[in-house]
């Protein structure tokens, strides 16, 4: 919705050719999984994100990065024939979520939960002005059922919890059918999707659409 990065790169000669969303899913209260992840290995998670939700329009190979020191692990779950999976990376030695303002209601809110410890297990953490925070991006998530897709971001969101990460943030495509399921887990006034726009150009006139795309964690 930022209008004037849109003005300023349509003058460049691009123009919107395909977005994703960022799911933001708070670590407070999770549910028990009915199937329990086992932890994986990044390559081992993205190879299986690759054969369930490829090919893509759009690629990037996110082990090719030189640091990998904010990878933090990697889970995947099977159960017959279905599987999911996903790896987690902490951006907080690169970039600091710093709180600037908070509306009254929630700011009123947040300090009635620091102050009522039955408040604070019915409520995520509501942060402060000036407060930085605490945060997993979870990347290659993928799942081939909405089960499956539940019980995973329960396991990833109690073990954020134990490290004291208050926020999940979860990329995820048009065409991923377990956002639904996974924003159903907590409430969905504090589990926004927040939708992004890719702009491109090239040479050859307009640029193809690109619908199914592979969201690279080293741009988050």
């Amino acid at each position: 919705d930022n209008r004037i990065v849109r003005f300023l790169m349509s003058m460049g000669g691009t123009e919107e050719v395909g977005g994703y969303n960022y799911i933001v899913f708070p670590t407070f209260a999770p549910g028990v999984p009915s199937h329990f992840p086992r932890t994986a290995t990044l390559n081992e998670v993205h190879q299986s994100m690759i054969a369930t939700a490829g090919p893509f329009d759009f690629y990037c190979d996110p082990r090719q990065c030189p640091d990998l020191s904010p990878h933090v692990g990697s889970w995947m779950i099977s159960a017959g024939e279905d599987h999911a999976g996903c790896s987690a990376w902490n951006n907080h030695e690169i970039l600091a979520e710093v709180v600037e303002r908070v509306p009254w209601s929630l700011g009123l809110l947040g300090w009635l939960t620091r102050h009522s410890d039955s408040l604070a297990r019915r409520f995520p953490h509501i942060p402060s002005r000036g407060e930085t925070v605490s945060s997993w991006y979870l990347f290659d998530f993928h799942a081939s059922s909405p089960d499956l897709a539940c019980d995973l971001i329960r396991f990833v969101a109690a073990q954020a919890r134990e490290a004291g990460v208050d926020y999940c943030y979860i990329p995820a495509g048009s065409q991923d059918d377990w956002v639904k399921a996974v924003r159903a887990e907590v409430p969905a006034s504090f589990t926004p999707i927040i939708p992004y726009t890719m702009m491109a150009g090239w040479g050859r006139g307009h640029m193809p659409q690109l619908k199914n795309i592979y969201v690279d964690i080293r741009d988050l």
